[in-house]
């Protein structure tokens, strides 16, 4: 079974950025719709950098261990929990 993903990473790195980025998409959608009390917009947020940060983990595969690479893989990685920390703070404290 592990032979089967082994080279299929990229793909699976692929969808599985699309599929966080088009959560922020839709987290955008929602909160332009309706106010809400939910902080829709920081969900977004983490969507969209969470989408980025494994986008740039399919790079990584596909060109190797380069160090600015690997660097602005971590910041965005570190930046979009942020964005969740914050949605989930903002949240609790607005519900």
């Amino acid at each position: 079974m592990q032979d089967l993903f082994e080279g299929q990473f990229d793909y699976i790195y692929f969808f599985y950025g699309l599929s966080f980025f088009l959560l922020g998409v839709i987290c955008f959608s929602i909160g332009r719709v309706r106010l809400r009390k939910i902080p829709w917009g920081l969900l977004g947020l983490f969507g969209i950098a969470h989408g980025l940060s494994e986008w740039l983990e399919m790079l990584q595969i596909i060109y190797g261990e380069v160090k600015p690479l690997t660097i602005l893989k971590l910041f965005v990685l570190a930046a979009s929990f942020l964005f969740l920390l914050e949605f989930a703070r903002f949240g609790l404290y607005r519900i």
